[in-house]
């Protein structure tokens, strides 16, 4: 079984994460610590076999940080697949696009509200072509 939408943090933000997280979505109730080894514990539990890891950078000076992340969690246990996430209006986000996939990063997450962007401004058309041929 797949979990295709999964977060996780790095352990010294996982806390501090989660709760902001809960508050920001109408105080929903938060079933995990937000780390790797309680994700993969509450998979065990449902038998989940796969996990997708999405992270978001939601401005350019976290983007390496988030993106480091993500790279240092794929294929955890064998069980977790990591997406990277670039800052579309980075003049960096090419280059970071090419790290990711260098890396061995399958996929990238946006999120146009987070990252205020609109996805068919064609300011963004070098990004996304960019990330069809990484493929």
């Amino acid at each position: 079984m797949l979990d295709f939408h999964t977060h996780i943090f790095p352990e010294n933000l996982a806390e501090r994460a989660t709760s902001h997280l809960a508050k920001t979505s109408g105080n929903m109730l938060v079933y995990s610590t937000g780390t790797k080894d309680d994700l993969i514990r509450i998979m065990d539990e449902s038998e989940v076999t796969t996990s997708v890891v999405l992270n978001i950078a939601t401005n350019e000076k976290q983007m390496k940080n988030v993106n480091d992340f993500a790279i240092s969690v794929n294929g955890y246990k064998g069980k977790l697949v990591s997406f990277g996430s670039v800052y579309p209006h980075s003049e960096r986000a090419i280059e970071e696009l090419h790290r990711l996939h260098e890396s061995g990063i399958k996929g990238i997450k946006l999120h146009p509200e987070y990252q205020e962007f609109f996805v068919d401004d064609d300011k963004f058309a070098p990004l996304y072509e960019r990330s069809r041929n990484s493929a």
